[in-house]
Order: C-alpha cells, then sequence, then structure tokens
C-alpha cells in the first residue's frame, strides 16, 4: 500500500514539474494543471483472473469549487463487459482526487489503459502505474493466477 501511495505522489510531482515546464513554453492553460492529487485506480481483481483489459477515454466534468460534477466515459474494447468491470474503478479513482479550483466548469479529459503483463499468473500480481501527458494514465498487472473451488 504505501508503495501505490508513494507512486501516487511521485506522479502528482512529475505533472506538477512537467506542467511548469510546458507553462513557461506557452500562454494555453493545460489540463495537468487542474490536478492537485490525482489518485490512481488498482487493477480490478475480477479484471485480473478474467484476463481483460481495457482503454476507457473519460470526460470529467467539474462544478463551481472544482469539484466532480460528472464522470462520463466510453471504452474501444470489442468485449461488452469490459466497462462493467473495470469502469468502477476509474470512476472512483476520479471521485478520489482532488482538481484545483482554477479549473472550475471545465470538462477535463483522460485517458486510463488497463493493460496485462505477459508474464506468468501470479498468485499475488502487483500493478504498475504509470502515466504519460497530457492526462494519460496506465495501470498494469499479471494476470492473477485463480484455480475455482480452491480457497487462496
Amino acid at each position: 500500500m504505501r508503495r501505490v501511495g508513494a507512486l501516487i505522489g511521485m506522479a502528482a510531482l512529475l505533472v506538477a514539474t512537467s506542467n511548469l515546464a510546458r507553462a513557461a513554453q506557452s500562454d494555453d492553460s493545460r489540463p495537468a494543471s487542474c490536478f492537485v492529487k490525482i489518485q490512481l485506480p488498482s487493477y480490478p481483481l475480477l479484471a485480473r483472473q478474467a484476463r481483460i483489459a481495457g482503454t476507457f477515454q473519460t470526460s470529467v466534468e467539474l462544478d463551481d469549487e472544482g469539484h466532480v460534477l460528472r464522470v462520463a466515459s466510453r471504452s474501444n474494447a470489442s468485449y461488452s463487459q469490459v466497462k462493467t468491470i473495470l469502469y468502477p474503478a476509474v470512476e472512483a479513482s476520479i471521485r478520489a482526487s482532488i482538481f484545483s479550483r482554477s479549473c472550475a466548469n471545465q470538462t477535463l479529459t483522460m485517458v486510463y489503459h488497463f493493460v496485462l503483463g505477459e508474464g506468468a499468473a501470479s498468485k499475488s500480481p502487483r500493478d504498475t502505474l504509470w502515466f504519460s501527458y497530457p492526462n494519460e494514465f496506465f495501470v498494469s498487472t499479471s494476470p492473477e493466477f485463480y484455480q475455482p473451488g480452491r480457497t487462496q
């Protein structure tokens, strides 16, 4: 859990640093500057076990104080249950994030990629989290080792 917290902190610092460098180069406002605290999602257990991956393009509408008003998302996956299985983690992470008041009444676009690693299945897989500018987040894991009818 500490590792995830450290990664979240590093992600926030890198976004802020990256944004400052870009702001010095241009006058336009970048959506990355809207983050005060970024909460990244974990790879859902069921998705690991079922080996489900997917990408979501997510729109986040902020109210007049910078709080999340609405979250809408669409997925590129052909499997219809991807949104049902992966999207709750995306929405929960967005609602747990803190946005700057300077971005009040804006709609932000973020992209979340859930990627399965190519390693062997593991009894205790760990998530790897990283991001790309602007507002593109990756959650990668190895598949969960699972045998129905057996307790782990």
